[in-house]
This record gives C-alpha cells, structure tokens and sequence, in this order.
C-alpha cells in the first residue's frame, strides 16, 4: 500500500515531479470573481496533475473520489447481481475484486472497451446505526477501535437510487494508462474528465448499467462543517442542505462494512489498527455555531450574479475578438498574402 500526500500552494505546484508555475493558461479561463470559483478551478487543476502523476507512474484504472465515499456493489435495479454472476462474491472484500471485476466482464463482453466508467452515487444520511446491530456482523479483531468512527459502519441509512438530485452526478473509473494522446491532461470537471474520454455523468445515463456504484456518506453535522474554510459555505452547503439530506431513510444498507476484514487481512492487524486509529474528526469536537452555516440568501444571490458577470464579459469579449478577426479577414492585403 502506497499513501501520497500532497500539499497545495498558490501555484498548485502539488508534486514534485512536476515543475513549479504558474496557474496554467488553460485554467485561467475557468477563473470566477468569488470563492467558489477559485475553489473550483483548484481542484480541476489538483486532478488534472494527480491524472498526470498516476499516468507517468505506470497506474492503470483510478477512481476520482472524495474522501466521504466509498466503491461499493451495486445491489439495486439492473446492476445488482452483475458482480456476483462474474465473480462469485457478493462483497469487495477481498483484494483486486473491482479489477478482477472489469477483466472477467470485458472479457464475456458485458462492458464496453471504454476507459473511463460513470459509477452512479448513492447518498448516505445521518440516521445513526443502532449500535445492537452489529453484535453479530463486525470484525472483534480490532478491540482498539471504535468502529463507529467508520462511516462505513455508523451510517446505513440512504436515499433511493432514483433520487437523482440528491444522489448527484456520477464519479469517473479511468484507466490513466489509456490517457497518453490527451497528455497534459486538461480536466473538464470532477465529474466527466474528459469529454472524448467519459461518458455522462448524469444519473438517469448511468445507473444501473456498471456492477458498482460510490456510496456517499454525508457524516455528522461537525464532520459536515469541520472544514470552516469551505467556500460553499452558506450557499449549496449549508446547514439547511444537511439537516434535509441527513434525514435519509429509505433503505437500510448493510453491504459496505465487509471491507473491514478484507483490510485487516491484507494489511495486517497492527497495520490496520495504526491506519485507522485516528479516523474521523478529533474526539469530542462540536460545532454549535450554525450562524455561518446558514444559507444567506443574499450571499448566495451575489455570488451567482458575479459569476454570471464574469461569464457575461468572457462572452463580450470572445465577440469583439471574433469580430476583429472577421475584419482582418476581409482585408485585400491578407487575402494576398502581403500581410500576416
């Protein structure tokens, strides 16, 4: 098991093996006049050079995730018994089963040659796992452990597959050795890389049509507001958006906690116990202060509008450059060649 980790700085320069910079031309365009626009482009940019690091480095397939999911098999409507029918196991415990997964399907030609898979999302709310329930399921390996620590463990509770606005758009399953005509790879957004690569992202194209999907786990409220920085703070994240998403009960899921054991196996138990020791937000943190979490309308608005401005003036100006270079088309001299 390898574990990078990269730190950020005003030039994103986030690996070593990349030189020092600027913020690259292709990215300024993305540029909005707020914070959620800077936070957006970093991060395109942040996947376009860990694209980059893991292609060089020789990697095959790569999930783009965030921290608070999970891959998971999908149990539900077309896809659900398609990883069992390949592979004979109904978990993801043991090591290499999402890759023995995608060979032994291309090769019955149930998946298409594509490199880059949608894997549909499922939301997780914040209805807490009574603790009786796992008596008889978890691992008593690791007595050192709090499992509910794990969100994996400590919330089951979810929304339908079919709640599409809250499940949200698809994350991408790329084979980065595949990528050495895009090279330097521009990223389009989180969740369709590239358009000549992925497919759409959009739940009704994606679901039900791969043998796995990404849980998503909306955690605690200070797990939800641990990061006071987060520039959507106050608008699409908010304490409002929490509370209405934490609410999630629509199924009962208890596929994803058999990781655990599969971990320990191929890690070891003190290996796995030093991992995980430390997992979640700092012991007895709370944050009781929603005033700044609280969607402020106002806020919100103007945040939109600017963007919305930037877009405006991006547009005005592609016109009058479009229309200079119209001009300068029609000039006898040009089209004679006696002028570049």
């Amino acid at each position: 098991m390898n574990i990078i980790e990269w730190t950020s700085d005003a030039n994103f320069s986030f690996d070593p093996n990349f030189p020092e910079g600027p913020i690259p031309n292709h990215r300024k365009q993305h540029y909005k006049p707020t914070a959620r626009g800077q936070y957006l482009g970093r991060q395109r940019t942040f996947l376009e050079k860990c694209i980059q690091h893991f292609h060089y480095q020789g990697h095959h397939w790569t999930a783009c995730l965030d921290p608070d999911e999970y891959v998971a098999i999908e149990n539900e409507g077309a896809g659900a018994n398609t990883f069992y029918n390949l592979t004979g196991r109904d978990d993801l415990r043991q090591q290499g089963s999402v890759m023995d997964y995608i060979d032994k399907a291309r090769a019955r030609g149930n998946l298409s040659n594509s490199n880059c898979f949608s894997v549909p999302r499922l939301t997780f709310g914040a209805m807490e796992t009574k603790r009786a329930t796992d008596k008889s399921l978890v691992s008593h390996r690791l007595k050192k452990l709090d499992l509910y620590r794990l969100d994996t463990f400590r919330w089951r509770q979810h929304f339908n597959s079919s709640h599409d606005k809250i499940n949200g758009l698809a994350k991408p399953l790329v084979d980065v050795s595949s990528l050495a005509e895009f090279m330097p790879f521009q990223v389009r957004n989180p969740h369709r890389l590239h358009t000549q690569v992925c497919g759409s992202p959009f739940p009704a194209w994606t679901r039900g049509k791969f043998g796995f999907r990404a849980n998503h786990y909306l955690g605690s409220w200070e797990a939800y507001s641990y990061r006071h920085s987060d520039p959507r703070k106050g608008g699409e994240k908010s304490r409002e958006a929490w509370e209405y998403r934490a609410g999630a009960n629509d199924k009962f899921d208890d596929l994803s906690y058999k990781w655990l054991d599969g971990f320990i196996d191929s890690v070891g138990l003190e290996v796995a116990e030093f991992l995980l020791k430390d997992t979640g937000i700092p012991r007895g943190y709370r944050n009781k202060n929603h005033t700044d979490w609280t969607m402020d309308i106002t806020r919100y608005e103007i945040a939109t509008r600017l963007n919305h401005h930037a877009k405006l003036l991006a547009h005005t100006e592609q016109k009058k450059r479009e229309e200079e270079l119209r001009k300068q088309s029609k000039n006898p001299l040009r089209r004679w060649g006696l002028i570049k």
